[in-house]
């Protein structure tokens, strides 16, 4: 599937996404490429909790597996992290960040692996507390440009609010 049919924005795209994710994850995760935080928002792949609901935990517990193996695999580090830690990161993440997409985690271990987290230093360890660290980073600036949005939408709305009133009160 191209990118284009995972990320566009009809009334069916949620469940377009959803039938896509349930017949190949692989090649949902393959065909998410954000660039910047404003994708992810406004994409309508479903978050988390819908994927958990709609394909059950162990699919999503998959996904995750597979974007944290292949961050960790990207890095060249002494100390890595063995299944029990992957696991007990996903627990963690599944808790603690449900309302995010799948394209919140590619972009920020995308993110990660440029080094805008932390100053770019993972010390020759990477675990848990550090993916969980890049994911805080990532929620805050997600609900900062979640923000901004909404203030710009407001804005407008007040601006096209206006001009009507002006125009009702001509008549």
């Amino acid at each position: 599937m191209e990118n284009q049919q995972i990320t566009k924005t009809s009334d069916n795209s949620k469940k377009t996404s959803l039938q896509i994710l349930k017949d190949s994850p692989h090649q949902f995760l393959t065909g998410l490429n954000p660039q910047k935080i404003e994708d992810c928002i406004k994409s309508d792949s479903p978050c988390m909790a819908v994927i958990k609901t709609e394909l059950g935990e162990p699919t999503l517990k998959a996904m995750l597996t597979v974007l944290i193996i292949e961050t960790v695999e990207f890095f060249n580090l002494g100390k890595t992290m063995g299944q029990t830690q992957v696991a007990q990161t996903i627990e963690l993440i599944i808790e603690d960040f449900g309302f995010m997409k799948m394209e919140d985690f590619k972009l920020c271990f995308k993110n990660a692996k440029r080094g805008l987290y932390g100053n770019g230093q993972l010390y020759d360890r990477i675990d848990g507390q550090i993916i969980l660290g890049w994911l805080n980073s990532h929620k805050y600036e997600r609900m900062e440009a979640s923000e901004m949005a909404s203030i710009k939408k407001h804005t407008e709305f007040k601006k096209e609010d206006k001009h009507e009133l002006t125009d009702e009160q001509r008549k």
